[in-house]
């Protein structure tokens, strides 16, 4: 069996590469170092940005 991942932190950060006002994305951050990437559309590329605060 095998042991459950953890979320170690969370993060949102505002990616600007689009041409309108950019996208707000969530970067959940798992204890294996797996980062995934949540967000509307597609936000894939958008893990490193602006971090709001």
């Amino acid at each position: 069996m095998s042991e459950e991942r953890k979320v170690v932190s969370t993060q949102t950060v505002h990616c600007n590469s689009w041409s309108d006002e950019g996208v707000d994305v969530l970067l959940v951050i798992w204890d294996d170092g797996t980062v995934e990437v949540h967000c509307e559309g597609n936000c894939e590329p958008c893990r490193y940005g602006e971090l709001v605060r």
